[in-house]
C-alpha cells in the first residue's frame, strides 16, 4: 500500500507540474500580428500568363472615377511623400502614353484616388508603412514596366494598345499587393483563432493539473498518517521477556 501511495503521489505531482507550465505557456502564447510587408515587382507581371488585357472582373480592381480636387484635405507629409511618389508615376506613365501631352487631369484624378482607396482598405495597424511600401513598389514596377522593350520597343505602336497594357499593369498592381495584404490578414485571423483555442485548451489542463495536484496532497497526507501508524505502533515484546523467571529453592 505505501509503495502504491508513492508511485500515485509521484505521478500527480509530475502532472500537476507539466500540466500547469504548459496551461501557463499555452495561455500566454504570443500572436504575431504584425503584417508582413508585401513584395510585388514587374517581373511577377511578365511571368504572369495574361489571357487578355483591360479590367478584370468586379469593381474592385477598378480605379474610380475622380472626385473634385477641391474637396481633399490638407496635405500632411505622408501625403506630401504620397503625392511626390504618385508625381513621377504620372511622369513615367505619360512619356509611355502620351509622350506629346500631359495626362489627362481626369486621368490622374482617378488614378490618385485608385491609389487612395487601396491605402485606405489596408489594416489601420500598419497602414502608413504598407501605403508608403505599396507607392514607392507602384513607381519601382511602373520604371520597369515602361523601360520594358517588348512594352514601348516600337514607338509606332497605337495609343490604343498602349493604354491597354498599362490598364492591365496598373489594375495587377492593385489587384497583387491587395491579394497580398489579404493573405497576411488571412493569417493573423487564423492565428488568433488557434490562440483562442490555446487558451480553452489552457483552461481545462490547469483544472487537470489542480485535481491532480489534490489527489497527490490526498496520497501525501495518507502516507504521514501511515507512516505516523507505524511508527506509534506497540512494539510485541520479545520471547525471552514473556519467558517467566524460574525460581530457585
Amino acid at each position: 500500500m505505501r509503495r502504491f501511495g508513492l508511485v500515485v503521489a509521484l505521478v500527480t505531482l509530475l502532472g500537476a507540474i507539466g500540466g500547469t507550465v504548459w496551461a501557463i505557456y499555452s495561455y500566454n502564447s504570443p500572436v504575431n500580428e504584425n503584417i508582413t510587408e508585401p513584395k510585388v515587382q514587374y517581373k511577377d507581371f511578365k511571368q504572369k500568363a495574361t489571357a487578355k488585357a483591360g479590367s478584370p472582373d468586379g469593381q474592385e480592381d477598378s480605379i474610380p472615377a475622380a472626385n473634385d480636387p477641391t474637396e481633399r484635405p490638407m496635405a500632411s507629409e505622408s501625403d506630401r511623400r504620397f503625392e511626390a511618389h504618385l508625381q513621377r508615376i504620372f511622369e513615367i506613365a505619360s512619356k509611355y502614353l502620351q509622350p506629346e501631352l500631359n495626362l489627362p487631369e481626369a486621368y490622374r484624378d482617378g488614378l490618385r484616388d485608385g491609389c487612395k482607396t487601396l491605402i485606405s482598405q489596408l489594416p489601420e495597424k500598419n497602414q502608413p508603412e504598407l501605403g508608403e511600401a505599396f507607392m514607392t513598389q507602384f513607381e519601382a514596377a511602373t520604371i520597369s514596366f515602361v523601360g520594358d522593350a517588348s512594352n514601348s520597343g516600337n514607338p509606332n505602336d497605337p495609343s490604343a494598345d498602349k493604354g491597354r497594357r498599362w490598364d492591365s499593369f496598373s489594375q495587377w498592381m492593385f489587384k497583387s499587393y491587395r491579394s497580398q495584404i489579404n493573405e497576411e490578414t488571412e493569417r493573423i485571423l487564423q492565428e488568433k483563432l488557434k490562440a483562442d483555442f490555446r487558451k480553452t485548451q489552457a483552461g481545462v489542463v490547469a483544472t487537470a493539473a489542480g485535481a491532480s495536484f489534490v489527489i497527490f496532497m490526498l496520497f501525501t497526507l495518507m502516507l504521514v498518517l501511515l507512516a505516523i501508524e507505524r511508527n506509534t505502533r506497540p512494539q510485541p515484546k520479545a520471547a525471552s521477556e514473556e519467558r517467566p523467571t524460574q525460581r530457585t529453592d
